[in-house]
């Protein structure tokens, strides 16, 4: 066991845990997923502690705080990442129920190089995608502003576009081709940024305000919260770059990417029921594409990755 202390003195000492039973706990020395997990103290379950940390002014004026970008060429196009982490999923609801630690989501976006437009987007939230496909008929685009916001974006609606109230989890082709929105840049006036909604206390990834995400769990419906868009709100930074699992831009990156376990160890009450866990890495998700002949992928199995439903793996 490493200490919280000598983690937070050295990051990189997560990369040196190994024993007889689990292996190492670095991805390019032990190819698998294993079962060592993160133990943060249940204090920073609310964020902000007493100074160690960021706190919602922090955030918003760095715009970058948990998010990590990835790019890398896929079939014919490149995909564009972002990676962000959420250290709790708190659900708001009795018995603490799909309350767990460490959660990594992304949203994506596949790019045609000659034109620089996107082809598809890809809004992730609890292993489900809302993918969006520009190519398909009937797509048209509405610039919306709002006043209370000040937000100018430009909504892309597609054949199934509907903004009543359904569960994503029980009608996912429902949210796909529905809409996607883009926020425009301040300084090049160019809608460029992908808009996302993330869900209070939890980590969501939503392409509007609109539908919800419920399971159901001993004969009832347990939703996660709502994502209205109604509160912080800010157009990110650059963020950091992570590279490549066996090429990492920086000492970090390094850990994100080569770390093999959890990022959490709480799994919450009900767990098996509601379906949670604290997932890997994002190396370790099927919406991260590996550079072509990467040897360390093939030394990989297929069972260590998690959200087996995903677009990238099935094309």
């Amino acid at each position: 066991m490493i200490s919280r202390d000598e983690l937070e003195k050295d990051p990189g000492r997560l990369l040196t845990a190994k024993t007889a039973k689990l292996g190492s706990s670095d991805l390019t020395r032990n190819p698998r997923r294993t079962a060592y997990c993160l133990n943060p103290a249940n204090r920073y379950r609310d964020g902000y502690e007493n100074g160690d940390g960021y706190d919602w002014n922090d955030i918003v004026r760095l715009g970058n705080v948990g998010i990590y970008g990835h790019v890398v060429q896929w079939h014919q196009y490149y995909q564009i990442s972002y990676w962000m982490f959420y250290g709790y999923n708190e659900s708001e609801r009795r018995f603490d129920i799909c309350d767990h630690e460490g959660d990594w989501e992304s949203v994506h976006l596949l790019i045609e190089p000659n034109t620089e437009q996107p082809i598809k987007t890809f809004h992730c939230l609890h292993g489900k995608e809302i993918i969006f496909d520009f190519t398909v008929k009937g797509v048209r685009a509405q610039r919306i502003f709002v006043p209370a916001m000040n937000v100018d974006y430009l909504e892309y609606r597609g054949p199934n576009y509907d903004t009543s109230n359904f569960n994503v989890n029980r009608d996912l082709k429902r949210a796909c081709n529905n809409l996607v929105r883009f926020v425009r840049d301040p300084t090049t006036g160019e809608y460029t940024h992908i808009m996302v909604y993330v869900e209070r206390n939890t980590h969501g990834s939503w392409p509007s305000e609109h539908w919800h995400y419920a399971v159901r769990v001993a004969g009832s419906d347990w939703s996660a919260p709502p994502h209205n868009g109604d509160w912080h709100h800010f157009l990110s930074s650059p963020p950091l770059n992570l590279g490549e699992v066996e090429f990492p831009l920086s000492s970090d990156a390094r850990v994100i990417l080569q770390y093999n376990g959890r990022w959490g160890a709480y799994r919450g009450h009900f767990a098996d029921a509601a379906g949670t866990d604290t997932p890997p890495g994002p190396a370790l998700h099927w919406q991260w594409v590996w550079p072509s002949g990467s040897t360390l992928r093939k030394q990989i199995p297929d069972s260590a990755f998690t959200d087996g439903s995903s677009f990238f793996r099935t094309h």
